[in-house]
């Protein structure tokens, strides 16, 4: 029973033992726990201050590095830029210099292609027209030798008579063979400066509706038409309703008394086309503008051939208006048309082309030199109305020769009736039309 009960004691004792170690083995482990959390907890808390304080200054450090780099590449980029920017420009202007000395080379020789061909064109017609001559003069010489023969009871007197015929005929060949050669140079330069007058705006209105505005009375009720290119004839600029594109004046009498207004007209949007009409015998014209006032105007300069014709009426149309002389006329529209007709536009409109009356205004003349001028203008249309309008029906035919497509309309006329297509605007035609 001892035995017994010493066994029971000794297990429970062993329980308890077993009770108290594992109360304290768990209350050991919290404690270890704790205190191993604790200090992990600290250990992270330094390693990451470490790491932290490690990473700014591995940033710095980089960015220093980079920062030192990137200047030191900017430098190098910038010192590489610098010498091909030097490198390119050399060979730009290299370039430019090349083209350019080729670009003048080849004006040089299209401009001395153009006066060697006009100038053996020129000396072919004078050869033609010397052939002519000198056909002429052997018959005239023949027909007068065979008269002589024939008269074998003449007078002396007659005698005398006709060999001062022969001789006058004679003087007349020379004479045309002489203006011949003379008037060379007028046509070569002249073919030389039209052409930096006109080339530029060879089919410039092309598509496109062109206003040709005379100084006539009748432009007082012209509607102007919306997008079209305007032309102003003489003083017919200071109609204010429209902002002229082009001037064009040939005669100094057409525009002396507007000097200052022509020369602040629109200076940077409007061109000015002065001609020059020099005499082929006083070698001037009394009416020719001055190189002053086309200098003024910075206007552009061309040549008419009034140095070799002696009679205006004679004057034929010209196509080529920038390799000759462009023609002038009596009245300052029919030249103007060959302008117009080169820009070739779908259509012309002659506005204040009266070939009647006087002008529209009268500025700046005084009431003697107002009332000198409506007598004049009076008697010219008077006397010269049927020539003029043969004149303008032979503009009609050179148009529809060398420009079929150009439409050419006579706006509100009245000299020109029926030569063209007529419209009014008060109750035929609209401000446009299509």
């Amino acid at each position: 029973m001892k035995t017994f009960l010493k066994k029971i004691r000794d297990r429970l004792i062993l329980n308890a033992i077993r009770s108290i170690v594992a109360n304290e083995a768990d209350k050991a482990e919290g404690i270890i726990r704790s205190v191993v959390t604790s200090e992990a907890d600290k250990l992270e808390n330094s390693v990451r201050s470490f790491l932290a304080g490690e990473a700014d200054k591995t940033e710095d450090s980089i960015r220093s590095v980079v920062a030192n780099e990137a200047n030191k590449m900017k430098d190098t980029i910038r010192s590489i830029v610098a010498n091909e920017a030097d490198k390119t420009r050399n060979t730009i202007r290299s370039v430019i210099a090349d083209e350019a000395e080729k670009r003048n080379t080849e004006i040089l020789s299209a401009i001395r292609t153009d006066v060697e061909s006009h100038a053996a064109s020129l000396l072919s017609t004078m050869e033609r027209q010397k052939a002519e001559l000198v056909a002429l003069l052997e018959d005239s010489l023949s027909e007068i030798k065979r008269n002589m023969a024939q008269m074998n009871e003449v007078t002396s007197e007659t005698k005398r008579r006709t060999e001062e015929e022969i001789k006058t005929v004679e003087d007349l060949f020379r004479r045309s063979k002489n203006d011949q050669v003379k008037l060379l140079p007028n046509f070569i330069s002249g073919a030389i400066i039209n052409r930096k007058a006109f080339s530029p705006f060879k089919n410039f209105c092309i598509g496109r509706e062109l206003v040709v505005c005379g100084a006539g009375p009748s432009l007082k009720d012209y509607v102007p038409i919306k997008d079209a290119v305007h032309i102003a004839l003489n003083r017919a600029f200071l109609f204010d309703k429209v902002a002229f594109d082009f001037i064009y004046a040939q005669d100094f009498n057409g525009i002396k008394m507007v000097q200052n207004e022509l020369a602040a007209y629109r200076p940077e949007s409007c061109v000015k086309f002065f001609g020059t009409q020099d005499d082929r015998t006083l070698g001037v014209y009394r009416s020719n503008i001055p190189f002053q006032l086309v200098d003024r105007c910075k206007a552009r300069l061309f040549v008419t051939n009034y140095f070799a014709i002696d009679n205006l009426w004679d004057s034929k149309f010209v196509y080529n208006i920038d390799s000759s002389a462009i023609s002038t006329f009596t009245n300052v529209g029919l030249a103007v048309m060959q302008f117009a007709l080169w820009m070739n536009p779908k259509r012309i409109y002659l506005v204040g082309i009266d070939a009647s009356g006087n002008h529209f205004t009268q500025q700046g003349l005084s009431e003697e030199e107002k009332a000198e001028e409506e007598l004049r203008i009076t008697a010219m249309w008077e006397s010269e109305r049927e020539r003029t309008r043969k004149k303008w029906e032979e503009c009609k035919l050179f148009a529809s020769i060398y420009y079929p497509d150009t439409e050419i309309v006579s706006v509100n006329p009245v000299g020109l009736k029926g030569i063209f297509r007529d419209v009014y605007q008060n109750t035929e035609m609209p401000a446009n039309e299509n």
